[in-house]
Order: structure tokens, then C-alpha cells, then sequence
């Protein structure tokens, strides 16, 4: 894993709930804002992990306040590795005991990114610009996977996560894949995950969206540079390519098979995700 933030919308805290969430996970919080304010943080450039909380008109309800429990965003700082990850997973436990809730108006964004990393920086502009397109391309392939995995409100060409534009990859901030940060910061953001409180899930599209970004940047990920023609549209088949491991594979199984008994809409695509094949990736192991 090389770097990543993540914004989860929800619901049922008061400011004061969120800080002491916040002192017990040994992290600080910066305060509250309106959308897009405060600053964004870097556990590695300030050596502190620093979160905080913007409102968001998307989910129907007033801002949290002091003594009320209203809607809130809450936006970790740059975090790295295990350990960030962990710390991640901390805070969100937390948040869930003192009684984080979401809906289908809700939604959790991650943002991950290789600009730290000495190569990418080395990169020229069209390097840079065809790593980004492997990453749409990636994602684009496997559209109906990523549908099967997610909400059905956040399925398909969903306006808060538009499906990915090849044409004009680099251009909708709005697209599940949201690469208009990429050639300047090196960062793309996945924005499909969809509303939930299951940390379960928050690890399993991490490992998926970290092995995208490995795929796409990593000459000796086994799948680096495959023709994605050849591979199936399945879950079965892109975590083979993805070479995501069996922990996350298993997640994946799981997850779409709750879905599929759960909804009725987009069945017949989890189903069809789910299908047994025999022409899994078979690129040899590095």
C-alpha cells in the first residue's frame, strides 16, 4: 500500500462525540467546516494524524453541532502503510460504538496515490498520463464488477459516480474514478464504495483499489501491461488479475452473494459476476 485518505458521509454524531472519537484514537481533529474547508492534512509532512469534519448538503440533514447529532463528513488526514490503515480501522470502530450511522444518501470516498513515490516524480507527462489511463481502463473493464460489489444506488451511471469516460478520463471529478488530480499530485479517487459501516468492506476495497493502482504502476505486478480483452468480466476473474489474495477474494465472494440475495435490482448482474469460469488470468507470479 502506498498512500491513501478516505471521507466517510454519515449521520447520528454530535461535535463533541466525534472529538473525544478522535482523542481515543490518538489522533486530532481540526475542526468543523462547510464543504471543502479547513486544510488537508499529512501524517507524514505534520508527524500527527490530523482528521476533520466539513458539512455536506448531499445528505439531506442539518450539520452536526455541539449537542445535536446532524450530519457530518469526516475526512482523514494522508495516511500510509499498515499502520495508517490501522489507525483507519481504529477510528472507524469508534465511530460506529459512539453511533455513526449511514443511508443511501451516504457515501465513503477513498483517495489513493503514488506522488511520494521518487519514480513517479521521474515520470514524464505522457508516462504519468498512460499509468492514469491503465488505472480508467482497469476500472472501466471491470465496470460491472465494481456495480456488483457496490449499493445499487451507487451502481451504474450514478451522478456522485459516473461511469468511467475513456474518451475524457481526466476530466469529470464526478466519475468513479476520479483521476483530475492525477498528473498534478499523482492521486486518483474511487468514489463507488457506497455507504456502509462494515469494516470488513472498507478492507476489502482498499486491498482491490490498492492492487489497481499496483497493476497499473508496477512493472513486475503479474498483470502489468495484460490484455484486458482476454479477460473475463467476473469477480473470480479480476481478483486473479488483481492478484488481490485469498482474504479479499473471500470478502468479495461474500459480499456480492449478500447483495444478490438482497436486492432485487441488478441480480441478474451479480449473478452473472459470480459465475464459475475456467479462464481465469494465469500470468506468472514475480
Amino acid at each position: 500500500m502506498i498512500q491513501f485518505g478516505i471521507e466517510m458521509e454519515g449521520y447520528g454524531l454530535t461535535r463533541e462525540a466525534i472529538e473525544e472519537v478522535m482523542a481515543k484514537c490518538g489522533a486530532g481533529h481540526e475542526g468543523f467546516f462547510t464543504y471543502h474547508g479547513g486544510q488537508n492534512h499529512d501524517e507524514k509532512i505534520e508527524n500527527a494524524r490530523i482528521w476533520k469534519t466539513e458539512s455536506d448538503s448531499s445528505l439531506g440533514r442539518n450539520f452536526t453541532q455541539y449537542g445535536y447529532a446532524g450530519s457530518h463528513e469526516i475526512i482523514s488526514p494522508v495516511l500510509y502503510g499498515k499502520s495508517g490503515q490501522l489507525h483507519a480501522e481504529k477510528v472507524w470502530r469508534e465511530l460506529k460504538k459512539a453511533g455513526f450511522e449511514v443511508d443511501r444518501k451516504c457515501g465513503t470516498h477513498i483517495t489513493m496515490g503514488i506522488n511520494h513515490n521518487a519514480r513517479f516524480a521521474r515520470m514524464s507527462d505522457a508516462k504519468k498520463t498512460k499509468v492514469g489511463m491503465r488505472v480508467a481502463q482497469i476500472y472501466a473493464h471491470f465496470q460491472d464488477v465494481f456495480d456488483a460489489l457496490s449499493p445499487n444506488v451507487r451502481s451504474g451511471d450514478n451522478g456522485y459516480c459516473r461511469a468511467v469516460n475513456l474518451n475524457n478520463p481526466f476530466g469529470n471529478r464526478q466519475s468513479a474514478v476520479n483521476l483530475t488530480k492525477w498528473a498534478l499530485r499523482g492521486c486518483v479517487e474511487f468514489r463507488q464504495f457506497g455507504y456502509t459501516t462494515d469494516i470488513r468492506n472498507f478492507r476489502g476495497w482498499m486491498k482491490v483499489l490498492d492492487s489497481i493502482l499496483s497493476c497499473a504502476f508496477n512493472e513486475n505486478h503479474r498483470s502489468y501491461g495484460a490484455d484486458l480483452s482476454q479477460i473475463p468480466v467476473t469477480w473470480a476473474a479480476m481478483a486473479s488479475f488483481l492478484n488481490i489474495g485469498a482474504a479479499a477474494t473471500r470478502w468479495g465472494d461474500d459480499r456480492i452473494s449478500n447483495l444478490l440475495v438482497n436486492y432485487q435490482n441488478g441480480r441478474e448482474n451479480r449473478q452473472s459476476v459470480l459465475s464459475d469460469n475456467s479462464h481465469l488470468f494465469n500470468g506468472s507470479e514475480q
